[in-house]
């Protein structure tokens, strides 16, 4: 990284908040603003590497990307070492607006026959939706669009993180992003680096703890993942004063 004079960081651009393109076709998100903090701080140009969600671990062991950002898995540990986390993202489900209350209880949606539930590809995942919801026919899927663009009434709902829930029913208002009670728990992002590159997974737990300790961590996931960033966004609201009088600005 030293001799490039770079940092090369895999990043999934379909995943948001975390990480994705905007509409002017950039990838940003929370790992993406991480990544340039990392850069920065290392004294690198930082280069954003599209690396496909099931390509992490092959994208690292080749040297196309120095670091990547995803949920944790133990599966994966093997192939690629995890930093600490940096986040821990609450399971949830993304369900139709009028569906919601089902889905505010564990007991309720547990007791109701023929629910179809969409799941990412992720034996871990798949395995737990069946133990949470015994009675629902699992549906693993690629994306969570497949969920988005299915035909209505196909699909129940989807077994997210609700960061991920809570950004695509902003995008989609027929949606909603539900934490059942009692909660499912949670899911840990980290940085991950080569498996073997001990050295380099000891300077990024160092960098992690020096952003946590100075708040630019959680200003960062306040700003992506808990809905900060679209209120920042928003204009003032509507008025007849502003808008149409043009009394002030």
């Amino acid at each position: 990284m030293r001799r490039r004079g770079s940092l090369r960081f895999g990043v999934t651009d379909d995943q948001m908040p975390w990480s994705f393109r905007n509409g002017r076709g950039e990838v940003v998100g929370f790992e993406a603003d991480l990544a340039h903090a990392l850069a920065v701080d290392l004294g690198l140009k930082l280069e954003l590497v599209p690396v496909g969600r099931d390509a992490r671990e092959e994208a690292l062991g080749s040297g196309v990307c120095d670091l990547a950002a995803g949920r944790i898995a133990p599966t994966r540990a093997m192939a690629m070492q995890f930093s600490r986390p940096v986040a821990e993202e609450p399971w949830a489900f993304l369900v139709p607006d009028h569906e919601r209350e089902l889905f505010t209880s564990v007991d309720r949606a547990r007791s109701h026959e023929g629910l179809r539930v969409a799941v990412m590809r992720v034996p871990e995942w798949v395995a737990r939706v069946k133990a949470v919801l015994p009675r629902a026919e699992v549906v693993p899927v690629d994306t969570i669009l497949d969920f988005v663009s299915a035909p209505p009434g196909r699909l129940d709902a989807m077994y997210t993180g609700y960061a991920r829930a809570t950004a695509y029913s902003l995008l989609h208002p027929r949606l909603a992003a539900v934490v059942p009670s009692p909660g499912l728990g949670g899911v840990p992002l980290a940085l991950a680096v080569p498996a073997g590159e001990e050295d380099l997974l000891q300077l990024v737990n160092a960098w992690l703890e020096q952003v946590r300790a100075s708040g630019l961590l959680e200003a960062k996931l306040d700003y992506w993942a808990r809905g900060k960033g679209a209120r920042a966004e928003e204009g003032p609201r509507w008025s007849i004063g502003r808008d149409i009088l043009g009394w002030w600005r």
